[in-house]
């Protein structure tokens, strides 16, 4: 009978352990590349002092809601290349202070803002000879008799 030769190996040194260990190997060399990249990520929140901004959104959102109780809402007109704010009747005989913010999206340096100065009763008259004719947001933040309101519309300026 013939002597079974002995059978030379296909692979070499490859068989189902070694592609096991170097599975693992892989795999752990991933988690360590993988947690590496998270701790030196270096990320930068939008606003670094977030919870004063989340307090002054609370404000805002209890002004809103105020406004909302207010009989109407400012009524926009244009009359002799001025900006006539009418705001609700609510504010009559009251005492009245804020600001005015204007926003023109399509040039920043068209941007402005002013105190509320009543001319009569319940209008501000705004000089809009400076301002594009182009849209505006318009937001008014303004107290009566120390209770907070904001208001935030949209006029399109037309000369």
């Amino acid at each position: 009978m013939k002597s079974a030769a002995p059978s030379e190996k296909k692979y070499g040194f490859w068989n189902w352990g070694t592609g096991l260990a170097i599975a693992i190997v892989a795999g752990c060399l991933g988690i360590i590349f993988l947690v590496y990249t998270a701790t030196t990520y270096e990320f930068q929140m939008v606003d670094s002092d977030y919870y004063e901004k989340e307090v002054e959104f609370n404000d805002k959102v209890l002004s809103i809601k105020n406004t909302d109780k207010l009989q109407d809402t400012l009524h926009f007109t244009m009359q002799n290349n001025h900006l006539i704010i009418e705001f609700p009747e609510d504010v009559i005989g009251k005492k009245v202070n804020g600001t005015l913010n204007f926003y023109c999206p399509v040039d920043a340096e068209k941007d402005f803002s002013m105190p509320l100065v009543f001319n009569d009763k319940n209008i501000v008259a705004v000089d809009a000879s400076n301002m594009l004719a182009t849209q505006y947001n318009i937001s008014a933040q303004f107290t009566i008799d120390e209770e907070r309101y904001y208001l935030e519309q949209v006029y399109m300026i037309n000369k």
